[in-house]
């Protein structure tokens, strides 16, 4: 049992270490294509030409991905306004069995993803003040990314006259 526990810091501690290179990686990247041009301005040598050509091409890579994989993700507004709902719950099924594939929060942009095999699914989507939402099937002919934006209709509560005391 204290085995299990161990193993289960552990795993935290090496994904909150991913999570902060992940997070540092731009920046990173950014500050050694710097560091590698003042250098080779400096010095300009065949090796420091080298190492400002590679983090080039790392800056290239890195923008040509972010563009690539730009709306990797599904969103959540708002009908009318067209704002992005944070923590609306989106539920995924398969359209064939009816089984529930995952459940996803949106974030604080509304966004959520799914990663699916081909197949036919459809969501559902639901929020506090928000009629809740069921999505016509999504076929999908290869695996991918679902990237739909998921509109919820707010619920309009007609104001009601407040109860007359009898005299």
């Amino acid at each position: 049992m204290a085995y299990g526990f161990l193993k289960q810091k552990i795993i935290r501690i090496l994904q909150g270490i991913n999570n902060f290179f992940y997070a540092l990686n731009p920046y990173l990247l950014i500050f050694g294509t710097l560091i590698s041009a003042a250098v080779f301005l400096v010095v300009p040598a065949k090796f420091n030409l080298m190492v400002l050509l590679v983090y080039l091409l790392m800056d290239l890579i890195k923008l040509f991905l972010s563009i690539r994989t730009f709306k990797s993700f599904g969103m959540v507004v708002d009908k009318t306004s067209q704002v992005p709902l944070a923590l609306s719950v989106v539920r995924l099924f398969n359209v064939e069995k009816n089984w529930l594939m995952g459940t996803r929060v949106t974030d604080e942009r509304g966004r959520f993803n799914f990663l699916l095999l081909p197949g036919s699914y459809y969501m559902t989507c639901t929020k506090d003040a928000y009629s809740e939402l069921k999505t016509q099937p999504i076929e999908l002919k290869k695996s991918g990314l679902v990237t739909h934006t998921l509109e919820l209709a707010p619920i309009i509560i007609p104001s009601q006259p407040p109860p007359q005391n009898p005299v």
